[in-house]
């Protein structure tokens, strides 16, 4: 034990074991899933239409990729525009197809006009938006709605599938997302890295042996 204490009263140590109480911390990481809904009219390429159709998008992320910063994203500063990146992109259309987004996309929220929405990673532009004033404040990472829109955007074009390549037009115009993140850990706080507790554990362990080790008074 006494070996453990010189260790703790020599500089060397603490000027070694200091910075690593001070690395960056990491933030408490939480998957979201945005979903639009509603019903609309398009085709699969070629020639496959629907009308009216009930439609559900869900496009699942991580909310400490907020902000993603791509070209498609910080390029449009003028509307404020944030991203989060997603890992997928799933949508069932009733009774016409299911499959998944084959292109990589983005989940965007313009504050400036409230618009949320979907866009290609390649820079070709938008493929879904929906704009309210509930998403002027949104920010992407948190639960929300559902929101039904009275302004939807496109058509957009076509985006390649698993079922083959979608068009709509127009959008779904209903927004939800749902967050995994506890009520009671706030979006974005920060929490130590696991090294960071264990050597604070480590501190207090070797200063509770320096005053337990120390001669007592007679």
């Amino acid at each position: 034990m006494r070996w453990f204490i010189a260790m703790l009263n020599r500089k060397e140590l603490i000027g070694a074991v200091v910075p690593l109480l001070l690395l960056p911390a990491v933030a408490f990481a939480a998957p979201i899933s945005y979903i639009f809904s509603g019903t609309t009219n398009g085709q699969f390429s070629p020639g496959q239409l629907f009308f009216n159709a009930p439609i559900t998008i869900v496009a699942t992320g991580d909310d400490s990729n907020i902000p993603y910063n791509i070209p498609v994203c910080s390029g449009f500063s003028t509307l404020q525009r944030i991203c989060n990146s997603v890992s997928s992109v799933t949508f069932t259309i009733s009774g016409v197809a299911s499959g998944t987004v084959t292109e990589a996309m983005v989940l965007f929220n313009n504050r400036s006009d409230g618009t949320v929405g979907l866009a290609r990673v390649n820079g070709l532009g938008d493929w879904l938006g929906l704009t309210d004033p509930a998403f002027v404040t949104y920010g992407l990472a948190t639960s929300i709605g559902p929101v039904a829109v009275v302004v939807t955007h496109g058509p957009f074009g076509g985006v390649s599938t698993t079922a083959g390549t979608l068009f709509l037009d127009p959008g779904p115009n209903i927004f939800r997302a749902i967050s995994s993140r506890p009520s009671s850990v706030p979006a974005n706080i920060p929490t130590l890295q696991p090294i960071s507790l264990w050597l604070l554990c480590l501190l207090m362990l070797l200063g509770a042996a320096s005053v337990l080790s120390r001669p007592r008074k007679k």
